[in-house]
């Protein structure tokens, strides 16, 4: 087969990237298109993936978000139209999704946010989507995702790629990071989502102070963009509460192995929350957006939990762990079986 994959978002490398090796391993002929937003380039790089860069961010505002997404999907209809794809392939682009319906190209999504505003355009290019089953058709058909379309999967969608994880214990090592402290990792809300809400950025700056004034703390903060970046880096210049405890990776890093080495997370998102659950670390969320209801069920087995008020932040409780505990994933075979219905779905 020739697969089109496109990534516009950082999140969609760890899924895809071991899903294109699995079908190169086939012989089957992969090619990446992504926009250059984020890390999505240093990530892709960093996993050995070639790619080629068609666009970018064009801003939050919702007018530019609708020309961005004219602009590329036109740029990507010009790209793919020189090849005979037999299938496009994606965790999410509204992009992608427009010019394969306009090439007559099978459309398969890999998703788990029944809450993002790109299924108003891909519940009509879509060949097919893929959602774990803890999302309900009840759901999914609020949503006026056609179930007709809809193949479910076992599973956590980062279990799709966390199952041939093999961590690099070096990493704390490389960072310069003290094994001996509590090891937080941090990621700060997508505040540029039309799904964002402002309220996930003041329980960040209350979270923030809490945990300044914690002595045995490192925390290790995984920006979105440069700005996070600039602000992070501000906060420790001007507090000297954090001195050397405040840790902002100059470049993308392998943020599973961070995981495994760690004690917990705090993340204003989704997908770095549910790898640290795969993970088995105590995982806290301050994500205040629609909750998905694959987070309503990690929250209702007790593997997740919400912070939803400032008084919940100083419930957390702060502990090293030992690694030898942190694995637990239980999918080891669900990237071959999401590979499978893939094919199906696709009469190979």
């Amino acid at each position: 087969m020739k697969i089109w994959v496109d990534i516009c978002h950082t999140p969609h490398v760890l899924l895809m990237a071991p899903l294109v090796k699995e079908f190169e391993k086939r012989g089957d002929t992969v090619l990446i298109t992504t926009r250059d937003v984020f890390q999505t380039c240093e990530l892709l790089t960093l996993h050995g993936l070639a790619y080629q860069t068609i666009g970018k961010h064009y801003g939050k505002h919702k007018w530019l978000k609708l020309y961005g997404i004219l602009a590329r999907s036109f740029e990507l209809f010009l790209f793919a139209r020189k090849y005979d794809f037999n299938v496009a392939l994606c965790a999410g682009s509204p992009y992608q999704g427009l010019a394969a319906y306009f090439l007559k190209i099978p459309f398969i999504i890999i998703n788990d946010y029944e809450h993002s505003s790109i299924f108003n355009i891909l519940r009509f290019t879509a060949h097919r989507f893929f959602f774990p089953a803890y999302i309900s058709d009840a759901v999914l058909k609020s949503k006026k995702v056609p179930i007709e379309k809809v193949i479910k999967f076992n599973g956590l969608k980062e279990e799709i790629y966390l199952g041939d994880f093999l961590p690099d214990k070096n990493l704390l090592e490389s960072l310069k990071i003290d094994s001996k402290n509590i090891i937080a990792v941090l990621r700060p809300p997508a505040n540029e989502a039309h799904y964002h809400n402002p309220k996930s950025e003041k329980l960040l700056m209350t979270l923030l102070k809490h945990l300044a004034e914690q002595p045995n703390i490192t925390l290790i903060v995984i920006p979105r963009g440069e700005s996070q970046r600039h602000f992070f880096k501000d906060l420790r210049q001007k507090s000297n509460k954090w001195n050397d405890r405040l840790i902002i990776p100059e470049k993308a890093i392998d943020t599973l192995s961070l995981l495994y080495q760690s004690d917990l997370m705090l993340g204003g998102g989704g997908t770095m929350n549910r790898e640290s659950v795969a993970l088995g670390l105590p995982t806290y969320s301050f994500f205040c957006g629609p909750i998905g209801a694959v987070d309503q069920y990690l929250q209702e087995t007790g593997k997740l939990i919400f912070i939803k008020e400032d008084a919940d932040i100083f419930k957390i409780k702060f502990e090293k762990r030992k690694i030898e505990a942190q694995i637990n994933v239980k999918a080891k075979n669900l990237k071959y079986k999401v590979i499978e219905q893939i094919l199906s779905s696709l009469n190979y």
